[in-house]
Formats: structure tokens, C-alpha cells, sequence
């Protein structure tokens, strides 16, 4: 079995530079993708609200010494994610718990977010850098919402190993060059 938290903020599409009437377009994508993952996954909790609570009681409650997933689709800025859960807290609180745990950041700015560094058995799959220009800290989104989270979602199975979903992940993401920015980055 394995613990799965799916925390869903809201997606905006409002680049200054796009036709006005795309600027308040609400994605929604990242919502059926993640319900999709629910399908193969039926144990996996989907929050959409009360995310910190939610989180709390979440990583609180296993019981288990089963791996844990936390995927975060949404708005960041550098060291928090925009549903009210800092990089203090995700820290804090998965540091409750020694399960394996592989997290899935599919924000702006998310780098910035890695605790694998500080906390033991922790997997942290970035979909953008924490410093740089537009293009380094912006996260890849198309108009179905997250880039990695639906990559993700494609191509994780359960005990895969991280260096195949690694090299999976990264073979299915969209290039526009061999330098690209937006390419996830992996921190094990």
C-alpha cells in the first residue's frame, strides 16, 4: 500500500504579454488528472481546501511504514506554496514521520521547497528553479494546468525506482532545448 496527499490550488492562466481574453481563464486540468490518479490509486486523499489542516492530519494519521507521495499543483513563490504551507512546515511536519517519502512540487519557484536535503528518505521532484529569470522560476503549465504533476501521474507505479521514474519523467517532458529551465529537477 502506499500514502498518497494530492493538495490542488487553483491555476490561473494571466501572463501579461497573452491576448486579454485569456487572462482570466481558470485552469482546471490539474483536477481531472489528479481524480484520474484517484482511479488507479483509490486510497489517495485529494484536498482542494483547509490545505494545512488537511496536510497535517494527513501525514499525522499513517500509521504505516508504507512510502508516502505528496504532489502539489498550484501557485508558489519562493518557499511557500499559495494554499498556506511553507517549506518550515513541510518540513516540520513530514519530519514526524520515517517513511520514504517522494515529493512532487508543480509550482513557481519550487526548488525552493526541497527539504531532501534535511530530511532522511525524501525524494523532491521540481518543476522550477528557486532563483533566476521568468523562465527559470516559472513552472511549465499548458492549458490542462501542471506539466509534471500530469507527467507524474502518467508514469508513476507503485515500487517503481527513482531513477526510472527519473529517467521516465524526463523522457516524456516537453524540450525546448537541451538547456531547458523547465525541465523537472530531481534532488534524492
Amino acid at each position: 500500500m502506499i500514502n498518497i496527499i494530492i493538495l490542488l490550488g487553483e491555476v490561473w492562466y494571466s501572463p501579461m504579454r497573452t491576448n486579454k481574453m485569456f487572462q482570466t481563464i481558470k485552469l482546471s486540468g490539474h483536477y481531472s488528472s489528479a481524480l484520474d490518479f484517484k482511479k488507479k490509486y483509490p486510497q489517495a486523499t485529494i484536498v482542494q481546501k483547509d490545505y494545512l489542516n488537511n496536510f497535517k492530519n494527513f501525514i499525522y494519521n499513517i500509521k504505516n511504514n508504507d512510502p508516502v507521495i505528496i504532489i502539489y499543483c498550484g501557485h508558489g513563490t519562493d518557499g511557500n506554496w499559495c494554499i498556506g504551507i511553507s517549506r518550515n512546515d513541510l518540513f516540520n511536519i513530514t519530519s514526524t514521520i520515517k517513511n520514504n517519502i517522494t515529493i512532487v512540487s508543480d509550482s513557481c519557484f519550487s526548488d525552493s521547497m526541497n527539504i531532501s536535503n534535511q530530511r532522511k528518505n525524501t525524494i523532491f521532484i521540481s518543476a522550477a528553479r528557486s532563483s533566476g529569470k521568468d523562465e527559470n522560476v516559472s513552472a511549465y503549465f499548458t492549458f490542462d494546468g501542471g506539466y509534471l504533476s500530469n507527467i507524474f501521474y502518467e508514469e508513476y507505479e507503485l515500487n517503481i525506482k527513482k531513477e526510472k521514474l527519473e529517467k521516465k519523467i524526463l523522457k516524456n517532458y516537453y524540450k525546448e532545448s537541451l538547456n531547458d529551465n523547465h525541465l523537472p529537477q530531481f534532488f534524492y
